[in-house]
């Protein structure tokens, strides 16, 4: 299955609000174990956004730490730790629990004044190091 694929299905659980069984099975099918684990996560509501004027970021908190997510192609910082998953275009459960979220309007938002985004970038900053050292 691939993003396009993905995005449908999230398409029509940000249409009713809801997950049917027959979605939940189409991402078993395509996604397996990283989809049982996407449920898992779905419960504890681990995605948020970051509101900082007009800069805004999206980040889940997973088990090993909080990553950065760029739904839109399918990216999560978690992904540093197994790069080959970004070129077979693997989603993580981060990823597909945040398109779940998002599309089920769960995602909690923190605002920050832009006074606050030098604060702010230093831990993103921070986060982005310990996954990628330089």
């Amino acid at each position: 299955m691939n993003t396009d694929d993905l995005d449908k299905i999230i398409k029509e659980i940000s249409k009713y609000k809801v997950i049917s069984p027959s979605q939940l099975t189409e991402l078993l099918i395509n996604f397996g174990d990283e989809v049982i684990r996407a449920v898992e996560l779905l419960n504890s509501n681990r995605a948020f956004r970051i509101k900082m004027g007009k800069y805004m970021v999206d980040a889940f908190s997973g088990d090993s730490g909080d990553y950065i997510i760029f739904d839109q192609v399918g990216y999560c910082g978690c992904m540093s730790r197994h790069p080959i998953n970004i070129t077979r275009r693997k989603f993580c459960p981060h990823i597909i629990a945040f398109k779940i979220l998002k599309a089920l309007d769960k995602i909690e938002e923190l605002e920050f004044s832009e006074n606050d985004f030098d604060w702010v970038m230093r831990y993103l900053k921070f986060n982005i190091e310990e996954a990628w050292p330089i």
